[in-house]
Protein backbone atom coordinates (compact mmCIF):
# COMPACT_ATOMS: atom_id res chain seq x y z
CA UNK A 1 0.00 0.00 0.00
CA UNK A 2 1.59 3.02 -1.13
CA UNK A 3 2.14 6.73 1.15
CA UNK A 4 -1.05 8.36 1.05
CA UNK A 5 -3.36 5.59 -0.37
CA UNK A 6 -6.58 3.80 0.79
CA UNK A 7 -6.65 0.75 2.32
CA UNK A 8 -8.08 -2.31 0.54
CA UNK A 9 -11.81 -3.41 1.24
CA UNK A 10 -12.31 -6.76 1.09
CA UNK A 11 -16.17 -7.49 1.63
CA UNK A 12 -17.19 -11.36 2.67
CA UNK A 13 -20.86 -11.80 1.87
CA UNK A 14 -23.33 -13.69 2.78
CA UNK A 15 -22.14 -16.32 4.43
CA UNK A 16 -22.50 -17.59 8.17
CA UNK A 17 -20.56 -15.86 10.51
CA UNK A 18 -19.31 -17.86 13.49
CA UNK A 19 -17.78 -16.50 16.25
CA UNK A 20 -17.36 -17.06 20.42
CA UNK A 21 -20.52 -15.96 21.21
CA UNK A 22 -23.01 -16.93 18.54
CA UNK A 23 -23.26 -17.73 14.47
CA UNK A 24 -25.08 -15.79 12.32
CA UNK A 25 -25.44 -14.76 8.59
CA UNK A 26 -23.69 -11.58 7.98
CA UNK A 27 -21.29 -9.91 5.72
CA UNK A 28 -18.08 -8.81 7.15
CA UNK A 29 -15.97 -5.92 5.69
CA UNK A 30 -12.45 -5.47 5.97
CA UNK A 31 -10.31 -2.87 5.73
CA UNK A 32 -6.67 -3.58 5.30
CA UNK A 33 -5.90 -5.44 7.83
CA UNK A 34 -8.60 -5.35 10.38
CA UNK A 35 -12.35 -6.21 10.01
CA UNK A 36 -14.41 -2.72 10.28
CA UNK A 37 -18.41 -4.28 10.08
CA UNK A 38 -20.04 -7.37 10.76
CA UNK A 39 -23.85 -7.17 9.76
CA UNK A 40 -25.45 -6.24 6.22
CA UNK A 41 -22.86 -4.13 4.28
CA UNK A 42 -23.78 -2.24 0.95
CA UNK A 43 -22.09 -3.81 -2.05
CA UNK A 44 -21.10 -0.13 -3.02
CA UNK A 45 -18.64 -0.54 0.35
CA UNK A 46 -15.91 -2.60 -0.98
CA UNK A 47 -13.46 -2.70 -3.83
CA UNK A 48 -13.65 -6.65 -3.94
CA UNK A 49 -16.65 -8.93 -3.02
CA UNK A 50 -16.21 -12.35 -2.61
CA UNK A 51 -19.09 -14.51 -2.46
CA UNK A 52 -19.36 -16.47 0.68
CA UNK A 53 -22.94 -17.83 0.29
CA UNK A 54 -23.38 -21.55 2.17
CA UNK A 55 -19.74 -20.87 3.56
CA UNK A 56 -18.93 -20.83 7.21
CA UNK A 57 -16.55 -17.57 7.94
CA UNK A 58 -14.70 -17.98 11.12
CA UNK A 59 -12.13 -15.11 12.49
CA UNK A 60 -7.97 -16.62 11.83
CA UNK A 61 -7.40 -18.86 14.25
CA UNK A 62 -4.44 -19.07 16.82
CA UNK A 63 -2.37 -21.82 17.33
CA UNK A 64 -0.57 -21.23 20.72
CA UNK A 65 1.75 -23.55 20.57
CA UNK A 66 3.79 -24.99 17.84
CA UNK A 67 7.63 -25.64 17.26
CA UNK A 68 9.36 -24.64 14.30
CA UNK A 69 12.88 -25.08 13.32
CA UNK A 70 13.48 -26.85 16.56
CA UNK A 71 16.72 -27.79 17.21
CA UNK A 72 16.42 -31.10 19.37
CA UNK A 73 18.14 -34.42 19.67
CA UNK A 74 20.81 -33.07 16.71
CA UNK A 75 18.19 -32.52 14.59
CA UNK A 76 15.89 -30.16 13.63
CA UNK A 77 11.89 -30.27 13.31
CA UNK A 78 10.57 -31.15 10.30
CA UNK A 79 8.70 -27.75 9.37
CA UNK A 80 10.81 -24.28 9.79
CA UNK A 81 9.58 -20.58 9.80
CA UNK A 82 8.76 -20.92 5.33
CA UNK A 83 6.89 -24.19 5.10
CA UNK A 84 5.23 -23.85 8.96
CA UNK A 85 3.26 -20.89 8.28
CA UNK A 86 2.57 -21.70 4.71
CA UNK A 87 0.92 -24.40 6.18
CA UNK A 88 -1.05 -23.39 9.01
CA UNK A 89 -2.43 -20.30 6.69
CA UNK A 90 -4.09 -22.55 4.24
CA UNK A 91 -5.82 -24.69 7.60
CA UNK A 92 -7.03 -20.75 8.58
CA UNK A 93 -4.33 -20.36 11.37
CA UNK A 94 -3.31 -16.19 10.93
CA UNK A 95 -0.99 -16.46 13.86
CA UNK A 96 0.84 -18.85 16.41
CA UNK A 97 3.11 -18.97 19.16
CA UNK A 98 6.40 -20.66 18.85
CA UNK A 99 9.36 -20.51 21.81
CA UNK A 100 12.52 -19.27 21.94
CA UNK A 101 15.82 -21.85 22.38
CA UNK A 102 17.13 -21.50 25.89
CA UNK A 103 20.20 -21.74 27.19
CA UNK A 104 22.29 -21.19 30.42
CA UNK A 105 24.51 -19.14 28.77
CA UNK A 106 22.54 -17.36 26.68
CA UNK A 107 20.52 -14.46 28.24
CA UNK A 108 16.30 -14.31 27.80
CA UNK A 109 16.12 -11.02 25.58
CA UNK A 110 19.07 -12.75 22.97
CA UNK A 111 17.32 -15.92 22.88
CA UNK A 112 13.78 -13.65 21.58
CA UNK A 113 15.75 -11.89 19.27
CA UNK A 114 17.60 -15.30 17.70
CA UNK A 115 14.20 -16.45 16.83
CA UNK A 116 12.56 -13.30 15.66
CA UNK A 117 15.58 -12.79 13.13
CA UNK A 118 14.70 -16.83 12.03
CA UNK A 119 11.11 -15.79 11.69
CA UNK A 120 11.17 -13.21 9.55
CA UNK A 121 10.13 -15.60 6.20
CA UNK A 122 6.91 -16.16 7.96
CA UNK A 123 3.68 -15.23 6.01
CA UNK A 124 1.55 -15.27 9.12
CA UNK A 125 1.87 -13.32 12.49
CA UNK A 126 4.15 -14.80 14.80
CA UNK A 127 4.89 -14.00 18.88
CA UNK A 128 6.80 -16.57 21.20
CA UNK A 129 6.96 -17.83 24.47
CA UNK A 130 10.15 -17.64 26.04
CA UNK A 131 11.73 -20.68 27.50
CA UNK A 132 13.21 -20.44 30.89
CA UNK A 133 15.96 -22.70 30.33
CA UNK A 134 19.14 -22.06 33.12
CA UNK A 135 17.51 -19.18 34.17
CA UNK A 136 18.02 -18.02 38.12
CA UNK A 137 16.43 -15.28 40.28
CA UNK A 138 19.38 -13.17 39.95
CA UNK A 139 18.33 -12.48 36.35
CA UNK A 140 14.76 -11.61 37.40
CA UNK A 141 15.50 -8.15 35.12
CA UNK A 142 15.96 -10.21 31.54
CA UNK A 143 12.32 -11.28 32.31
CA UNK A 144 11.24 -7.04 32.31
CA UNK A 145 13.30 -6.75 29.23
CA UNK A 146 11.60 -9.47 27.70
CA UNK A 147 8.49 -7.69 28.37
CA UNK A 148 9.69 -4.42 26.70
CA UNK A 149 10.59 -6.21 23.99
CA UNK A 150 6.62 -7.32 23.32
CA UNK A 151 6.50 -10.93 24.96
CA UNK A 152 5.16 -11.69 28.99
CA UNK A 153 4.54 -15.63 28.22
CA UNK A 154 7.45 -17.58 29.56
CA UNK A 155 7.76 -21.53 29.31
CA UNK A 156 9.20 -23.79 32.37
CA UNK A 157 10.00 -27.67 32.58
CA UNK A 158 9.72 -29.27 36.37
CA UNK A 159 11.07 -32.17 34.74
CA UNK A 160 14.34 -33.42 32.08
CA UNK A 161 17.08 -32.40 34.66
CA UNK A 162 19.46 -34.51 32.30
CA UNK A 163 19.25 -32.19 30.24
CA UNK A 164 19.62 -29.00 31.84
CA UNK A 165 15.74 -28.21 31.32
CA UNK A 166 14.23 -28.32 34.71
CA UNK A 167 13.65 -25.31 36.67
CA UNK A 168 13.72 -26.01 40.37
CA UNK A 169 10.62 -25.18 42.27
CA UNK A 170 12.29 -22.37 44.13
CA UNK A 171 13.06 -20.45 41.19
CA UNK A 172 9.99 -21.49 39.92
CA UNK A 173 8.45 -19.37 42.37
CA UNK A 174 10.63 -16.85 42.04
CA UNK A 175 10.02 -16.44 38.33
CA UNK A 176 6.22 -16.40 38.71
CA UNK A 177 6.50 -13.60 41.21
CA UNK A 178 8.34 -11.70 38.15
CA UNK A 179 5.99 -12.56 35.94
CA UNK A 180 3.30 -11.65 37.95
CA UNK A 181 4.85 -8.40 38.58
CA UNK A 182 4.93 -7.90 34.53
CA UNK A 183 1.53 -8.75 33.90
CA UNK A 184 2.28 -12.12 32.17
CA UNK A 185 1.65 -15.56 32.29
CA UNK A 186 3.59 -18.74 32.85
CA UNK A 187 3.34 -22.28 30.75
CA UNK A 188 4.50 -25.31 32.80
CA UNK A 189 5.71 -28.38 31.16
CA UNK A 190 4.70 -30.49 33.83
CA UNK A 191 5.98 -33.91 34.92
CA UNK A 192 7.75 -35.35 38.27
CA UNK A 193 11.51 -35.25 37.71
CA UNK A 194 11.72 -38.12 39.87
CA UNK A 195 8.99 -39.60 38.88
CA UNK A 196 9.77 -39.74 34.73
CA UNK A 197 12.61 -42.59 32.75
CA UNK A 198 13.15 -41.19 29.42
CA UNK A 199 14.66 -44.89 29.70
CA UNK A 200 11.82 -46.80 30.98
CA UNK A 201 10.33 -48.54 28.07
CA UNK A 202 6.89 -48.02 26.51
CA UNK A 203 5.64 -44.56 27.56
CA UNK A 204 3.23 -45.60 30.74
CA UNK A 205 5.94 -47.44 32.43
CA UNK A 206 8.92 -43.86 31.53
CA UNK A 207 6.26 -41.16 31.99
CA UNK A 208 3.60 -42.66 34.07
CA UNK A 209 0.78 -40.63 35.32
CA UNK A 210 1.29 -39.97 38.47
CA UNK A 211 4.52 -37.70 37.52
CA UNK A 212 2.23 -35.75 35.77
CA UNK A 213 -0.77 -35.10 38.54
CA UNK A 214 2.19 -34.41 41.47
CA UNK A 215 3.65 -31.99 38.79
CA UNK A 216 0.49 -30.29 38.13
CA UNK A 217 -0.48 -30.07 42.08
CA UNK A 218 3.09 -28.67 43.18
CA UNK A 219 2.52 -25.99 40.33
CA UNK A 220 -1.17 -25.02 41.27
CA UNK A 221 -0.02 -24.63 44.71
CA UNK A 222 2.43 -22.06 43.43
CA UNK A 223 -0.03 -20.09 41.15
CA UNK A 224 -2.10 -19.73 44.10
CA UNK A 225 0.93 -18.77 46.24
CA UNK A 226 2.34 -16.04 43.80
CA UNK A 227 -1.07 -15.09 41.91
CA UNK A 228 0.39 -15.94 38.48
CA UNK A 229 -1.58 -17.01 35.91
CA UNK A 230 -0.07 -20.27 34.57
CA UNK A 231 -1.02 -22.39 31.48
CA UNK A 232 -0.62 -26.09 32.27
CA UNK A 233 0.47 -27.64 28.95
CA UNK A 234 -0.62 -30.47 27.43
CA UNK A 235 -2.61 -32.44 30.36
CA UNK A 236 -2.41 -35.99 28.91
CA UNK A 237 -3.83 -37.94 31.97
CA UNK A 238 -6.84 -38.22 33.38
CA UNK A 239 -4.88 -37.92 37.00
CA UNK A 240 -3.14 -34.99 35.65
CA UNK A 241 -6.35 -33.59 34.75
CA UNK A 242 -7.65 -34.21 38.16
CA UNK A 243 -4.96 -32.32 40.09
CA UNK A 244 -5.39 -29.67 37.97
CA UNK A 245 -9.13 -29.03 38.64
CA UNK A 246 -8.37 -29.29 41.78
CA UNK A 247 -5.87 -26.85 42.38
CA UNK A 248 -8.80 -24.32 40.47
CA UNK A 249 -10.81 -24.95 42.89
CA UNK A 250 -8.86 -24.19 45.56
CA UNK A 251 -8.00 -20.63 43.84
CA UNK A 252 -4.93 -21.39 41.80
CA UNK A 253 -5.22 -19.33 38.11
CA UNK A 254 -4.36 -21.88 36.30
CA UNK A 255 -5.48 -22.60 32.76
CA UNK A 256 -4.40 -25.42 30.34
Amino acid sequence: MGLGSKPQRILIAGGTVVTARRTVRADVLVRGERIARVGRVPRAEAGEVVDARGLLVFPGFIDAHVHFSLPVAGTRSADDFHTGPRAAAHGGITCFLDFTVGHPDLSLPEALERRLEEAKPSCIDYSFRTEMIGWTPERAGEIVEVAELGVRSFKFYTAYSESGRRTPLGHLRAAMEAIRGIGGVAMVHCEADELVDPSGGPFPAARPAIAEEVAIAEVGILARETGCPTYIAHISSTRGLAAYLEARRGGAPLMG
